[in-house]
């Protein structure tokens, strides 16, 4: 309930072997003007949970997190 345009969000992959572009378990994006931000995440070959967590770099806030369940 309180975007924040243009802030870089740090994607990070906590649980799972999937991977953000680059092959890395970690993404930096910016929100858009709506304070949006996102980020494309392969999953692994793996069934099971996978979890990421996305905050405001630098930030002292939690991270929102969600998960993904892969059933293969």
């Amino acid at each position: 309930g309180n975007p924040v345009p243009n802030a870089p969000i740090l994607f990070e992959l906590t649980m799972g072997d999937g991977n953000f572009s680059g092959g890395n378990h970690r993404y930096l994006s910016r929100s858009d003007a709506r304070g949006i931000a996102e980020s494309r995440l392969t999953l692994g070959t793996k069934p099971g949970f996978y979890a990421v967590a996305a905050r405001i770099k630098d930030s002292q806030s939690e991270p929102v997190e969600f998960r993904i369940l892969c059933k293969g």
